[in-house]
């Protein structure tokens, strides 16, 4: 949640206007080349065992700022891992919860109504 009174840098305006993606976990990462760019990525999230299915480039100039979806549906595990790389702007965004799957919509309630 963005906070009242809080200026935001561009990166940070982006990130709240994403959406999740209906089926794949996303992060939106900063890829500075500083830290070792979209190879040190690619390694650090193949190492941990997340596989990329997709990449979307939002920013082509340098620090790359890149969409990735994985073959997951958490992405915890992946935001944390790159952030413990030395990657400092990571944004996580879990899939978006089907309306189908909610007990709400199977007709089960969890209150004692």
């Amino acid at each position: 949640m963005i906070q009242p009174g809080i200026a935001l840098d561009e990166f940070s305006k982006y990130a709240a206007t994403l959406k999740p993606h209906p089926s794949k976990a996303t992060i939106f990462i900063e890829a500075d080349k500083d830290v070792g760019g979209m190879e040190k990525i690619y390694s650090v999230l193949n190492t941990a065992g997340f596989i990329p299915t997709e990449t979307k480039v939002i920013l082509e100039e340098s620090p790359n700022w890149v969409l990735i979806f994985l073959s997951t549906d958490d992405m915890r595990e992946a935001t944390l891992k790159l952030s413990e790389a030395g990657f400092v702007r990571v944004v996580g965004m879990n899939p978006k919860p089907s309306i189908r799957n909610s007990a709400f919509y199977n007709g089960e309630t969890t209150s004692d109504q």
